[in-house]
């Protein structure tokens, strides 16, 4: 099946389904980064607009849409060693009950003339079931003219009321311009800085709080993250979530 920017294009119908459950597809379809979910046999079965946009950008476009459409092999895509590599990412990728943090995979994914660095975020389904993979740009530039530890802009994430909003789940960071946009900021996890509120990103929370979830519930808890430090809306989340899948 070829894919382009039309939803019913990009995700099976079944596993529209799926992601309506676990999580806002909304925000999956806005997210400037490239989204891709699989099913329980790693097939595709969903991306999101970035995932199209980012092929037709870098020469990908003819072979992803005759080649690379819904129910083809996501690991087929990967050669040798790093296939089982992968192939181990997706496994011990813990679900909600198990962990919650998801797994985080650094690489690099550069172009003859320019560098790019990502961050590969895993979350699984229940019962594994599946997997959404969602990527965040790290660094993007010319070769040479840049270190990686140069790249983070501190304007760029800072508010006008001077703090930093991280997620105390993924532990990306918000950026202060693009508001729908999160960043992985390898340097700040390394060396925090001052100034930072731990909230959630809105992935996070449509994973951990999705929408069959009692919203009264859920919503003002949400917005208390933005307020409080990590250790509290970690506990929280523990507790929304158990009740989430109780109710």
């Amino acid at each position: 099946m070829g894919l382009n920017n039309a939803m019913e294009q990009r995700c099976a119908p079944d596993f529209k389904a799926l992601l309506a459950r676990e999580n806002d597809i909304e925000l999956l379809e806005i997210h400037t980064g490239s989204v891709v979910g699989l099913r329980a046999d790693a097939s595709i079965a969903y991306v999101n607009p970035a995932w199209v946009a980012f092929a037709q950008e870098n020469g990908g476009g003819p072979a992803i849409r005759d080649s690379w459409g819904l129910g083809r092999s996501y690991l087929e895509s990967i050669r040798g060693p790093l296939r089982l590599f992968y192939e181990g990412l997706l496994q011990n990728a813990a679900i909600a009950e198990e962990s919650l943090h998801p797994p985080v995979h650094e690489y690099e994914c550069s172009s003859a003339r320019v560098y790019r660095r990502f961050a590969m975020h895993i979350y699984a389904f229940p019962k594994r079931s599946g997997w959404l993979i969602v990527n965040s740009l790290l660094a993007e530039f010319p070769h040479g003219e840049l270190r990686i530890g140069e790249l983070a802009n501190f304007e760029n994430y800072v508010s006008t009321a001077g703090l930093i909003t991280q997620c105390a789940n993924c532990r990306r960071v918000r950026h202060a311009v693009e508001h729908e946009r999160w960043d992985w900021v390898p340097t700040w996890i390394e060396h925090p800085v001052d100034g930072v509120s731990h909230g959630m990103c809105p992935i996070c929370v449509s994973h951990y709080w999705p929408k069959s979830s009692d919203a009264s519930t859920m919503v003002p808890v949400a917005s208390r993250i933005k307020e409080i430090g990590t250790d509290t809306s970690l506990r929280l989340l523990s507790l929304c979530r158990r009740r989430s899948r109780i109710d």
